[in-house]
């Protein structure tokens, strides 16, 4: 059971004697004898497991890897990634031998594949929690945890079949393993070095970057570089790695030398130098990323950077945000999934900061807390009537499913009136920040996602395609959820000569967009409507007498 010295910061952090404010630790502090570890898993499985098979796969990410993991496993290969019946560079194997996995466990099913994301995000919470309960304790630790889970990025990728929470996993794993080491520097961080092995096989080498960098940092830090250099036993550790990597590397270079080189020096180097990538976003790109995928956490960075001392393991924090946003940042191809490594940190520096300086907080930077809370009224005063608008003129079939949201400017005149009766205390804003997220986020994947469905994947198009037995084309777009529920060959082509030689032997059924279907018919290809999803449409070709 924690003591009251767990549940504290430590003297240098706490805020003068006397001072004004609600001490959020006496606030949110879990029941005597709770288990919070068993709680931060339960509001996890809460925002994580409901609805986690009740809608299709989305594309492009969820289908791409889905169809990989079952192309590679009806071809028996388990080096080298197949997709659409050809070898697929972009990814090392890992990740699709563990969806295979999961498929084999628990059946060919929603649940089955997006299972392993969700896992990955627990983890990386159970992760957080019990590196930040040792050294910040239990109240940071616990609010670092119910942080992470709360931000919509997080839950969004903890419910997508795809790599970043298995990255963020192995990422967050590395880390606090380093950082743990920094504090005593005895033995080796093994732990450490496996970690890093295990994220070059989910992801490839940013694995390494990112809690080297962290590491490193902190090290400088604390003016002990070189002593930790040497007491980590670099070489060692190197062949540590080497050994958790060279297992399918090794193999899958003598497989297909051509798909080592691809992935690691196109899909890496050249993606994070080269300008020739289609996500080239410019060096601030992650800035209003945060901003909305941290919701609304990020809106009281600005009190904590103001507020927070920059020493001790709130530097650490500090240091490991920053190492990611910076190196993300300077490379040329950016995603708004890259940055999720970083939440852990965001995480655990703004619950440092909430846990250990709410008087100090509320003295001398309250204007920014108050500013924060007036604008998260503002956006759910605001949100429900900007989401029934925009449904109404683009997307009619999204209305009902946004109904949970009408009561949100009651929640926020609610809110309004607590707060200022607590004097924008931290405790309820906190509180108040959590619940909303948690209904909202639930609400979204219960209601809303299966029917974003209709336009995030071409599971209804599956039916009419399998049903037709006709050849099937895809003109200049991703068809992976398609191939994955149809079950049938898809052949993709960028050329509408292929599809007008192939028209001409009978009909053809050829999925595209709206755009991408006028090319065709300007290439005097007969086309006849079959269905429309909103995110592509299904035409059969009609032959030219």
């Amino acid at each position: 059971m924690p003591t009251a010295r767990d549940t504290s910061i430590s003297p240098a952090l706490r805020p003068p004697a006397g001072a004004p404010g609600v001490s959020i630790s006496a606030a949110l502090r879990p029941p005597a004898g709770a288990q919070d570890a068993w709680i931060l898993l339960a509001l996890g499985a809460l925002l994580l497991v409901p609805g986690l098979g009740a809608y299709p796969l989305w594309d492009p990410g969820e289908g791409r890897n889905a169809l990989a993991s079952r192309e590679m496993a009806e071809a028996g290969r388990w080096l080298v990634p197949l997709l659409y019946g050809e070898p697929y560079y972009d990814k090392p194997a890992a990740l699709f031998g563990l969806l295979r996995a999961f498929r084999a466990a628990l059946g060919e099913s929603e649940f089955a594949l997006r299972l392993p994301s969700a896992l990955a995000t627990l983890g990386t919470v159970l992760l957080l929690y019990r590196f930040a309960c040792k050294r910040v304790g239990r109240v940071a630790a616990f609010l670092a945890g119910a942080i992470y889970l709360t931000a919509p990025e997080v839950v969004a990728l903890g419910r997508y079949c795809n790599f970043d929470a298995a990255l963020a996993f192995c990422t967050t794993w590395a880390t606090v393993a380093w950082l743990a080491w920094l504090d005593e520097r005895r033995g080796t961080p093994w732990s450490a070095w496996v970690a890093m092995g295990l994220g070059v096989l989910v992801k490839g080498p940013v694995a390494l970057v990112l809690p080297l960098a962290t590491a490193v940092l902190s090290a400088w830090r604390r003016g002990v570089v070189l002593e930790a250099a040497r007491a980590a036993r670099p070489l060692a550790g190197a062949l540590l790695v080497a050994a958790v990597v060279l297992p399918w590397l090794a193999p899958a270079a003598i497989a297909d030398p051509e798909y080592v080189y691809t992935f690691l020096m196109r899909h890496n180097v050249d993606r994070y130098l080269s300008s020739s990538f289609v996500h080239v976003r410019g060096p601030f790109y992650f800035i209003p990323t945060i901003a909305a995928g941290f919701f609304p956490w990020s809106l009281l960075l600005p009190a904590a950077v103001a507020c927070v001392p920059w020493r001790g393991h709130a530097a650490d924090a500090a240091i490991w945000a920053g190492a990611v946003i910076v190196f993300f940042s300077l490379g040329r191809a950016k995603l708004a999934t890259y940055v999720l490594p970083a939440f852990p940190a965001l995480s655990l520096w703004l619950a440092i900061a909430l846990a250990s300086a709410p008087r100090a907080l509320a003295m001398r930077e309250g204007r920014l807390v108050r500013g924060a809370t007036i604008l998260w009224f503002a956006v759910l005063a605001l949100l429900p009537l900007g989401a029934l608008v925009y449904t109404q003129v683009a997307w009619p079939e999204l209305t009902p499913a946004l109904l949970a949201t009408v009561p949100l400017p009651l929640v926020a005149w609610l809110a309004w009136y607590r707060m200022r009766a607590d004097r924008f205390a931290l405790p309820t804003v906190c509180t108040l920040f959590a619940t909303v997220n948690v209904v909202v986020l639930i609400s979204f994947y219960l209601g809303a996602a299966p029917v974003v469905s209709r336009s995030a994947s071409d599971a209804l198009l599956a039916p009419a395609v399998r049903d037709s037995g006709l050849p099937l084309f895809a003109f200049r777009i991703q068809p992976a959820s398609l191939a994955w529920y149809a079950r049938v060959p898809v052949r993709r082509t960028r050329d509408e000569r292929e599809i007008a030689a192939a028209a001409r032997h009978g009909p053809v059924l050829v999925v595209t967009r709206a755009r991408h279907a006028r090319r065709l018919r300007d290439a005097g290809i007969v086309l006849e409507p079959r269905l429309d999803t909103r995110r592509h449409l299904l035409y059969a070709t009609v032959p030219v007498p």
